[in-house]
């Protein structure tokens, strides 16, 4: 994921994780997802909803998704 102008962008190539869940947000349920692999970039309003594109689930995308030294983005808020 990338963060540019308080907008969090999954990038095409990563690995989603199938869904668990009937309600999903609709970043989810408009990704081009196949074969488990994002076809083209989400971008998300919220680091949850960006972790609902990846794990398929509901999440706390502050502290799921970590910087490139493993610590959670919540340290950026």
């Amino acid at each position: 994921m990338k963060v540019e102008d308080g907008m969090f962008t999954v990038l095409k190539g990563s690995i989603c994780a199938p869904t668990k869940s009937e309600w999903m947000p609709d970043a989810r349920k408009s990704a081009l997802i196949e074969n488990d692999t994002l076809l083209e970039d989400v971008s998300c309003n919220s680091p949850s909803t960006a972790g609902w594109v990846v794990l398929g689930n509901a999440n706390n995308g502050w502290t799921v998704w970590k910087n490139e030294s493993g610590d959670s983005i919540d340290i950026y808020r």
